[in-house]
Protein backbone atom coordinates (compact mmCIF):
# COMPACT_ATOMS: atom_id res chain seq x y z
CA UNK A 1 0.00 0.00 0.00
CA UNK A 2 2.93 2.28 0.67
CA UNK A 3 4.48 1.74 -2.81
CA UNK A 4 1.14 2.75 -3.94
CA UNK A 5 1.52 6.97 -3.93
CA UNK A 6 5.26 6.08 -5.22
CA UNK A 7 3.77 4.27 -8.53
CA UNK A 8 1.07 6.66 -8.77
CA UNK A 9 3.54 9.22 -9.67
CA UNK A 10 5.35 7.18 -11.87
CA UNK A 11 2.63 6.18 -14.27
CA UNK A 12 1.04 9.96 -14.16
CA UNK A 13 5.31 10.95 -15.18
CA UNK A 14 4.80 8.34 -18.41
CA UNK A 15 1.25 9.72 -19.23
CA UNK A 16 2.85 13.20 -19.55
CA UNK A 17 5.67 12.18 -21.66
CA UNK A 18 3.20 11.15 -24.55
CA UNK A 19 1.57 14.40 -25.57
CA UNK A 20 -1.25 13.28 -27.71
CA UNK A 21 -2.22 10.11 -26.17
CA UNK A 22 -5.36 9.69 -24.75
CA UNK A 23 -5.65 6.84 -21.95
CA UNK A 24 -8.46 4.40 -20.33
CA UNK A 25 -7.16 3.38 -16.85
CA UNK A 26 -7.96 0.26 -15.30
CA UNK A 27 -7.48 -1.53 -11.94
CA UNK A 28 -7.97 -3.64 -9.26
CA UNK A 29 -7.41 -3.36 -5.55
CA UNK A 30 -3.59 -1.57 -5.25
CA UNK A 31 -3.82 -1.20 -9.00
CA UNK A 32 -6.96 1.07 -8.61
CA UNK A 33 -4.48 2.76 -5.51
CA UNK A 34 -1.73 3.51 -7.77
CA UNK A 35 -4.15 5.01 -10.45
CA UNK A 36 -6.10 7.26 -7.84
CA UNK A 37 -2.99 8.91 -6.89
CA UNK A 38 -1.80 8.71 -11.26
CA UNK A 39 -5.29 10.71 -11.66
CA UNK A 40 -3.84 13.41 -8.03
CA UNK A 41 -0.40 13.47 -9.90
CA UNK A 42 -1.69 14.34 -13.60
CA UNK A 43 -4.46 16.74 -11.70
CA UNK A 44 -2.09 18.94 -10.41
CA UNK A 45 -0.16 19.46 -13.68
CA UNK A 46 -3.72 20.83 -15.15
CA UNK A 47 -3.79 18.17 -17.72
CA UNK A 48 -6.95 15.99 -18.81
CA UNK A 49 -5.57 13.47 -20.66
CA UNK A 50 -7.54 10.40 -19.00
CA UNK A 51 -10.55 9.14 -21.17
CA UNK A 52 -12.10 6.67 -18.40
CA UNK A 53 -10.74 5.23 -15.44
CA UNK A 54 -12.14 1.53 -14.14
CA UNK A 55 -11.84 0.80 -10.33
CA UNK A 56 -12.22 -2.77 -9.01
CA UNK A 57 -12.56 -3.81 -5.25
CA UNK A 58 -10.41 -0.25 -5.14
CA UNK A 59 -8.16 -0.61 -2.11
CA UNK A 60 -8.19 3.38 -1.49
CA UNK A 61 -10.15 5.69 0.59
CA UNK A 62 -13.41 6.78 0.13
CA UNK A 63 -14.95 7.95 3.18
CA UNK A 64 -15.80 12.26 3.74
CA UNK A 65 -12.40 13.26 4.80
CA UNK A 66 -10.96 11.88 1.01
CA UNK A 67 -13.69 13.79 -0.64
CA UNK A 68 -10.97 15.95 -1.58
CA UNK A 69 -8.63 13.84 -2.97
CA UNK A 70 -11.38 12.09 -5.03
CA UNK A 71 -12.34 16.08 -6.71
CA UNK A 72 -9.06 16.43 -7.23
CA UNK A 73 -8.90 13.14 -9.33
CA UNK A 74 -11.79 14.11 -11.61
CA UNK A 75 -9.94 16.66 -12.79
CA UNK A 76 -8.00 14.52 -14.46
CA UNK A 77 -10.33 12.36 -16.32
CA UNK A 78 -12.36 13.78 -19.70
CA UNK A 79 -15.32 10.52 -18.66
CA UNK A 80 -15.82 9.18 -15.71
CA UNK A 81 -14.04 7.57 -12.58
CA UNK A 82 -15.89 4.20 -12.54
CA UNK A 83 -15.81 2.74 -9.22
CA UNK A 84 -17.21 -0.73 -8.95
CA UNK A 85 -17.41 -1.73 -5.11
CA UNK A 86 -19.21 -5.34 -3.25
CA UNK A 87 -19.72 -5.47 0.28
CA UNK A 88 -19.02 -9.47 0.31
CA UNK A 89 -14.99 -8.04 -0.02
CA UNK A 90 -13.86 -9.50 3.06
CA UNK A 91 -10.64 -8.81 2.17
CA UNK A 92 -10.76 -5.40 2.08
CA UNK A 93 -13.40 -5.44 5.03
CA UNK A 94 -10.64 -7.14 7.15
CA UNK A 95 -7.01 -6.98 5.53
CA UNK A 96 -7.48 -3.41 4.05
CA UNK A 97 -9.24 -1.93 6.75
CA UNK A 98 -7.49 -3.74 9.31
CA UNK A 99 -4.14 -2.14 7.75
CA UNK A 100 -5.71 0.94 8.96
CA UNK A 101 -6.65 0.70 11.83
CA UNK A 102 -10.16 0.87 11.34
CA UNK A 103 -9.93 4.67 9.53
CA UNK A 104 -10.28 4.48 6.31
CA UNK A 105 -13.50 2.45 4.05
CA UNK A 106 -12.14 1.49 1.14
CA UNK A 107 -14.05 2.72 -2.51
CA UNK A 108 -13.91 -1.27 -3.34
CA UNK A 109 -16.31 -2.01 -0.10
CA UNK A 110 -18.55 0.85 0.31
CA UNK A 111 -17.99 3.12 -2.82
CA UNK A 112 -17.04 6.67 -2.35
CA UNK A 113 -18.83 8.93 -0.04
CA UNK A 114 -19.17 12.06 -2.64
CA UNK A 115 -21.31 12.59 -5.50
CA UNK A 116 -19.81 14.13 -8.48
CA UNK A 117 -20.86 13.97 -12.17
CA UNK A 118 -17.39 11.96 -13.08
CA UNK A 119 -17.72 9.32 -10.78
CA UNK A 120 -19.90 6.75 -11.54
CA UNK A 121 -20.75 4.18 -8.42
CA UNK A 122 -21.43 0.53 -9.56
CA UNK A 123 -22.26 -2.19 -6.60
CA UNK A 124 -21.43 -5.54 -7.99
CA UNK A 125 -22.52 -7.34 -4.57
CA UNK A 126 -24.65 -9.29 -6.54
CA UNK A 127 -22.27 -11.11 -8.73
CA UNK A 128 -18.61 -10.38 -6.90
CA UNK A 129 -18.85 -12.15 -3.86
CA UNK A 130 -15.00 -11.62 -3.11
CA UNK A 131 -11.41 -10.24 -3.54
CA UNK A 132 -10.61 -12.46 -6.00
CA UNK A 133 -13.48 -12.12 -8.48
CA UNK A 134 -13.30 -8.65 -9.70
CA UNK A 135 -10.76 -9.98 -13.26
CA UNK A 136 -13.15 -12.93 -14.07
CA UNK A 137 -16.13 -10.56 -13.94
CA UNK A 138 -14.73 -7.53 -15.41
CA UNK A 139 -16.72 -8.94 -18.63
CA UNK A 140 -20.08 -8.57 -16.23
CA UNK A 141 -19.06 -5.01 -14.98
CA UNK A 142 -18.87 -3.72 -18.01
CA UNK A 143 -22.11 -4.74 -19.40
CA UNK A 144 -23.21 -3.39 -16.31
CA UNK A 145 -21.99 -0.22 -16.81
CA UNK A 146 -23.18 -0.75 -20.99
CA UNK A 147 -26.95 -1.19 -19.75
CA UNK A 148 -26.93 1.53 -17.43
CA UNK A 149 -25.80 3.86 -20.04
CA UNK A 150 -28.44 2.73 -21.94
CA UNK A 151 -30.96 3.47 -20.13
CA UNK A 152 -29.86 7.01 -18.63
CA UNK A 153 -28.37 5.23 -15.12
CA UNK A 154 -31.94 3.34 -13.94
CA UNK A 155 -29.94 -0.08 -14.03
CA UNK A 156 -27.70 -1.01 -11.54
Amino acid sequence: MLSAEGAGRTLADAIYQTPGWNFTLAGHSLGARVIHFALKAIAQRGSCTIDDAYLLGGAVGGGAKDDACWTSATRAVKGKIYNCHSARDDVLRWAYQGANGMRSSPVGLAGIHMQHDRIVQLDCSDFVGGHMQWKDQFDQVLWRLQRRADYGGAVT
